[in-house]
């Protein structure tokens, strides 16, 4: 199930999986994209009235429309394996907002995939899908359930592990940003686990130069994905 007005129409828009409804408590007001992606998939927006919207949405920033679909499509780590790209891999973060904001990073900023494990992290739901404003619809993603296993065969197909934590050296100085690179991401207040850390080519670090001295997972992640598709910029240049 997909609730809000964006992630519902990138659904409809993507075409990655089989759209079966999609309801809203007033359709003469679904916006445009949506009345028109579903015309020309074959559909219909269904009236349902507000409280069994809410009962079918689950969470309450379904902004009066959800859409009913197969699963959301999951790739093989293999298929993220190659290329030369970056990709960004997550050690346990368990808050599906953050998942959301890095899925929707990871779009923005061209990443190839996401990595996420398949245990004590937030899976894709809907809260996921809305916290990343549909763009989780255009995301591979891969889930596996060792990721330490996942890592090294990352790095044995040709991908350095760059682990962003607080005590790592400048990103800024970070060359191996402009090479097919893995972007690892810890948890929320814990961090990279020991074992991933171990794992890691090279720890870097956002400079801070306010009085906070840390970010939240999916900020540092936007940051590092951003100077990672401007170094493969520069590179292709």
């Amino acid at each position: 199930m997909v609730a809000g007005r964006r992630p519902v129409a990138e659904l409809l828009r993507a075409r990655r999986r089989n759209v079966h409804r999609v309801l809203a408590t007033d359709p003469t007001r679904v916006p445009d994209d949506i009345t028109a992606s579903c015309r020309e998939l074959g559909l219909q927006v269904e009236a349902v009235d507000a409280g069994r919207l809410q009962r079918l949405a689950g969470i309450t920033s379904h902004q009066d429309v959800v859409a009913f679909a197969d699963p959301f499509p999951l790739v093989e780590l293999g298929d993220l394996a190659g290329g030369s790209g970056f990709l960004v891999v997550l050690d346990e973060v368990a808050d599906p907002r953050n998942l959301g904001a890095v899925l929707r990073v990871a779009d923005a900023m061209g990443a190839e995939g996401v990595v996420i494990s398949d245990r004590r992290a937030a899976p894709v739901t809907p809260t996921v899908l809305k916290a990343s404003a549909g763009a989780a619809e255009w995301v591979r993603l891969a889930v596996v359930g060792n990721l330490a296993g996942a890592l090294s065969e990352l790095r044995d197909r040709g991908r350095w592990l760059v682990g962003l934590d607080a005590d790592g050296t400048d990103i800024r100085d970070c060359r191996l940003l402009r090479e097919p690179v893995a972007l690892v991401g810890g948890a929320e207040g814990r961090g990279l686990r020991q074992r991933i850390r171990r794992l890691c080519d090279v720890i870097v670090a956002i400079p801070m130069r306010g009085e906070v001295g840390s970010l939240n997972v999916s900020t540092a992640v936007a940051i590092g994905a951003y100077l990672a598709a401007q170094g493969h910029e520069a590179g292709d240049g």
